[in-house]
């Protein structure tokens, strides 16, 4: 790919960006505005092929810088399983995700690196699948204060022999270059991707990190036309920033918001809670929904009345879109 004394990283580069220049504009338009699922489908997935092959030549000369911080695991091992399904979906298969109980509520990872490389290893493995379609897992082994997190996506199972994946980029643009991603992507977090037809799994060792530690994001979303005008919203959230998140989003619909110390005088069409044994508690016969804002999956306490459920589960820190969404129902 190199002639005279070029550089063949900075060929590559070059190519790649008159490659993506001449293909992101068309390609964009079909993702958004064709008709044919299909065709929509194949779009996005070419689009997603090209942000993989640039983000593979950039990591193949530095790896990518590790921001461990913590993070609530649930909701990210949730968008991950979303994003899977959605994949599986569009190619006409099946999806299943299993999580161990195990599993804490916060660890400090890398989140967004590790999302990364769960949803190239998702696109894979829907692309690879058979009729067993693709299987999502993970399993925590807690020791002293740390986690040891083993993640497994297969497409077929075969645990014959495990080969770590290549983390260099190969100059072959045909290649699946998501392998490559993910497996820079895993070994910059210190793990190693390993394969076996195709079945992949990795490991990362996590500190387990205390729920106060958690950064709340800022609300960025578009505003909604006020819908809770009139009513209130007992928000019990004992996280302070996550607290003051939530609180904004709901006024932004117009709704009223009442704090812990105002249970007393509220009157509210909805309680959001972040507490989960408090939440149980407010369940009561014709009384306010409740909505559970949770760090990992609730467990129902026994003895509860079938009848009384929790109106939504929504895991922490829930989108703006999300939360709105659950409100409306």
């Amino acid at each position: 790919m190199s002639s005279g004394g070029d550089d063949p990283a900075a060929v590559r580069a070059r190519l790649l960006a008159l490659v993506s220049h001449h293909l992101r504009v068309p390609l964009s338009r079909i993702a958004a505005q064709s008709t044919d699922a299909a065709s929509a489908a194949a779009a996005r997935g070419q689009l997603e092929w090209l942000d993989s092959l640039r983000l593979c030549l950039r990591n193949d000369g530095a790896p990518p810088q590790q921001v461990a911080c913590p993070l609530y695991l649930h909701a990210l091992l949730r968008q991950a399983a979303a994003a899977g399904a959605t994949l599986a979906r569009e190619h006409g298969r099946a999806f299943a995700h299993h999580e161990d109980p195990a599993l804490p509520a916060v660890v400090a990872l890398d989140g967004s690196h590790l999302a990364q490389a769960l949803r190239q290893l998702m696109s894979v493995a829907a692309r690879r699948c058979g009729t067993g379609g693709v299987r999502f897992s993970l399993q925590a082994f807690e020791q002293q204060g740390a986690v040891r997190l083993c993640f497994r996506i297969e497409a077929g199972a075969d645990d014959a022999a495990w080969d770590e994946v290549a983390p260099a980029f190969s100059d072959d643009l045909r290649a699946d270059v998501g392998l490559a991603l993910a497996a820079q992507l895993v070994r910059a977090m210190q793990g190693r991707l390993l394969q076996s037809g195709d079945c992949w799994r990795f490991e990362l060792d996590a500190q387990v990190a205390a729920e106060r530690d958690v950064l709340a994001p800022a609300p960025e979303f578009q505003l909604p036309a006020p819908f809770g005008r009139g009513r209130t919203v007992l928000l019990l959230e004992p996280q302070a920033a996550l607290r003051d998140y939530l609180m904004e989003i709901l006024e932004s619909a117009g709704f009223d918001v009442a704090g812990a110390g105002d249970a007393g005088d509220a009157r509210p069409a909805l309680i959001v809670c972040g507490d989960e044994a408090l939440a149980w508690r407010l369940l009561r016969a014709g009384g306010p929904p409740v909505l559970l804002h949770a760090a990992r999956p609730p467990r129902r306490p026994a003895g509860l009345p079938v009848t009384l459920e929790l109106a939504a589960v929504l895991y922490k820190p829930v989108t703006p879109e999300a939360l709105l969404a659950a409100v409306r129902r």
